[in-house]
């Protein structure tokens, strides 16, 4: 299934390493179509040259004038510098982390903070996310995060001051806003 980036192109996740861009015309026909090879880490201008070079095979000035509202959304491991642009303080715990990027630029995390005899589960999200929360960049970054929550030796514990993912990812509330991770 094909993600809208603007109204004539799309793109489309083959998987962690391959993603393939269409451009369409007026009346949805293919016009053009590229599979690009990306690997973990996605440079944004380069597929966005991508994207302007398949246009502009295209013949379309119109769809090039909208190529520049594109969201490129995606994720990795997060590394310290990930942790520091979005918080202000780095925590203190241990953490193993995803990060999603924003057209290459931090823009939430999601992951497991190391405590003595639990792991705490987070997340946070800045406003420029908001609107791609139910992309398949987005929701393969929750599926990897879930697997670290299946593979944990020890309880998984979440605060939440909204439930409802937590919930539908199978925690169970324990308390006012703390949710518990089961085993089975």
């Amino acid at each position: 299934m094909y993600a809208k980036v603007t109204s004539h192109v799309f793109v489309k996740d083959l998987d962690r390493q391959q993603m393939e861009l269409l451009v369409v015309t007026q009346k949805g026909q293919p016009k053009n179509r590229h599979i690009l090879d990306i690997g973990m880490e996605v440079d944004t201008d380069r597929v966005s040259n991508v994207v302007r070079g398949m246009v502009s095979e295209c013949g379309d000035e119109t769809v090039c004038k909208k190529i520049g509202v594109a969201h490129l959304i995606t994720w990795g491991y997060a590394c310290s510098a990930d942790v520091d642009a979005l918080y202000s303080g780095r925590p203190y715990e241990t953490l193993r982390a995803i990060v999603i990027r924003v057209n290459g630029e931090p823009a939430g995390i999601i992951g497991l903070a190391k405590e003595p005899d639990r792991d705490r589960a987070f997340s946070e999200y800045r406003p420029s996310l908001a609107p791609h929360l139910r992309t398949i960049p987005v929701l393969r970054a929750i599926k990897e995060f879930m697997t670290w929550v299946h593979a944990s030796r020890v309880p998984v514990y979440a605060v939440a001051e909204n439930p409802v993912l937590l919930q539908r990812l199978g925690f169970k509330k324990v308390a006012h806003d703390i949710y518990f991770w089961s085993w089975g």
